[in-house]
């Protein structure tokens, strides 16, 4: 078209190639250097490539996964195609499509990309595991085309494809040009039920207005909006706006070109329902996608196994901690009516011992129903007015006999300007009180392990009772009923720093320095870390394990 020439180090063959070509060259530019031919060079050579594809088959389809935000899981997929050349190398279509609608190509290489998408979904395979739909880029040549329609309405018959599960994408650029054109193809494409979106969104001055005027299913925002937000404060506000719109239209939201995990932190707050870009998932092949799937559903069944298998387990403890209980209240009723109405000493002796196992067992017992509670997530308070002196007597009565077994000297101190009457879930607090005496005479082997019970006043809006570290003196104050109570032990055992970070966790065994590993430690903890979740207040892992952790002349507070 114009005057061309060439410097004197290109190659003979490079000035034969370039004079069989037919170039679009630039009218302002009659001297092209070494670097311009390069790059001409290079195009030609693609084009000789796309021609040898088909002849090599060396076209490949291949799919990138698109992600639900709201699960990680994959909900769609979008097919490339890429082209393996025997000379060139791997392709791109974003590097080859241009010269494709230049060569005459970009239709043969479109119907090819749909029939094999259409092949996969006929297999059915992607859609049983989750993905609703595939889609597909449509070039400018393509949807030109006057027989267009005609010809994916004898492919939906050829695949018996649901229509529905294919999503033709086109870009904002092509939707910039012949709006009436464009609305009648699409119009006529959505009767058959076929979906659209606008690819690239953010490319053009297309705008929000605009584009509302398309009946497009799903709106694809550019990677260079992205690119733009993140290098400028002000291409954040542009792009949460216009996603912010077009959100409010109904449209299904996917953003691009989500590549890192510093670009998915910036747009995970964004009202885009699904993220597509290399730090989910580079685009792979048809079986690495069935791969992929077929690994998430196993994952899914297994949860939903283990779901079911734990709801099956929390009703079998729940229920035969009730049915147990029964009994054991009736032996201790009877072991009752012996402590009231017998003379003998050694009798009382032997039922008050029965009193305490008795106990014991109930509080075991009572732990096994709150593990199922706590895992069924129904852990309750029940706020009664209850009497600390009772309390304190049934958890003297359980913690006393284990300590006297092992020898070990168990010391409690009470202030008496604590009131009796108090108003509170008394089960809790007896629960968390012989839970962490339980571990602290189990782990202390010599010495003496103490509960020094005091009192904080505290007025109260919202919650009758409070577990904190405190000791002072009670002032007069209304509703005041928060206990303080610590807990010493002299042990020797401590808990690995391995171990302290797990303790919280469930189906976890916590290995003691030197010792062999100890189980019971964690689920009593466990139980007491939510019943204080419960009434509000949390027990931190470090505050709880100083009982076992520090060694010797351990404390712990609540």
């Amino acid at each position: 078209k114009y005057p061309l020439s060439i410097g004197i180090k290109s190659a003979k063959n490079d000035i034969l190639m370039l004079s069989d070509t037919q170039l679009d060259l630039k009218a302002d530019k009659n001297i092209y250097l070494e670097s311009d031919i390069s790059y001409i060079l290079d195009t030609i050579e693609i084009g000789r490539a796309l021609q040898r594809g088909f002849e090599e088959h060396s076209y490949h389809i291949v799919y990138q996964p698109i992600y639900a935000k709201r699960d990680k899981t994959i909900a769609s997929a979008e097919a490339k195609l890429l082209l393996t050349d025997s000379k060139v190398g791997t392709i791109k279509s974003d590097d080859f499509m241009a010269i494709a609608e230049q060569s005459g190509m970009a239709e043969q290489l479109g119907e090819y990309m749909i029939e094999e998408v259409f092949k996969l979904l006929n297999s059915g395979i992607i859609q049983g595991m989750g993905v609703e739909s595939v889609s597909i880029s449509l070039s400018l040549n393509q949807f030109m085309q006057a027989n267009f329609v005609e010809k994916m309405a004898h492919m939906l018959q050829t695949y018996d494809v649901k229509p529905n599960e294919v999503c033709f994408d086109i870009s904002e650029s092509i939707v910039s040009g012949d709006f009436d054109y464009l609305i009648s193809s699409i119009a006529k494409m959505k009767e058959l039920g076929f979906g659209f979106g606008m690819d690239n969104f953010g490319q053009s001055a297309l705008n929000v207005h605009s584009a509302n005027r398309f009946d497009f299913d799903s709106v694809k925002f550019d990677r260079n909006a992205l690119l733009e937000a993140k290098n400028n404060p002000q291409g954040m506000i542009v792009l949460e706006n216009r996603i912010r719109m077009i959100a409010q239209m109904g449209k299904r939201i996917t953003v691009n070109g989500v590549d890192d995990e510093e670009t998915y932190n910036m747009v995970a707050n964004l009202d885009a329902e699904f993220f597509q870009g290399d730090y989910f998932s580079p685009p792979i092949t048809a079986n690495e996608l069935i791969g992929i799937l077929r690994a998430t559903e196993l994952a899914r069944v297994e949860e939903r196994r283990a779901k079911a298998a734990n709801e099956a387990k929390s009703s079998f403890l729940a229920n035969m901690s009730h049915e147990i209980r029964t009994p054991i209240n009736a032996v201790l009723g009877m072991n009752e009516v012996i402590l009231r109405e017998s003379n003998d000493e050694n009798i009382k002796e032997y039922a008050r011992n029965i009193e305490g196992a008795g106990r014991t067992l109930l509080s075991l017992i009572n732990d096994i129903l709150d593990f199922s509670k706590i895992e069924a997530g129904n852990m309750e308070i029940v706020n009664v007015g209850y009497n600390l002196s009772s309390v304190l007597n049934d958890v003297i009565n359980m913690i006393s006999i284990r300590a006297k077994v092992k020898k070990l000297d168990f010391v409690v101190k009470v202030d008496e300007n604590i009131p009796d009457a108090l108003y509170g879930d008394e089960i809790r607090l007896r629960q968390v009180m012989v839970n962490i005496l339980n571990n602290a005479v189990k782990y202390t082997n010599e010495g003496s392990v103490t509960l020094d019970v005091a009192m904080e006043a505290v007025i109260s809006h919202r919650r009758a009772m409070k577990v904190r570290m405190a000791k002072a003196p009670t002032p007069p104050v209304l509703q005041t009923s928060t206990k303080c109570k610590e807990i010493t032990d002299k042990g020797v055992v401590a808990i690995t720093p391995e171990g302290e970070e797990k303790l919280f966790e469930a189906d976890t065994v916590i290995c003691a320095l030197g010792l062999r590993p100890q189980a019971a430690v964690v689920s009593e903890l466990r139980n007491t870390k939510h019943a204080f979740q419960a009434i509000g207040d949390c027990t931190r892992a470090q505050q709880v394990t100083q009982a076992v952790r520090a060694g010797y002349d351990a404390a712990m507070s609540l």
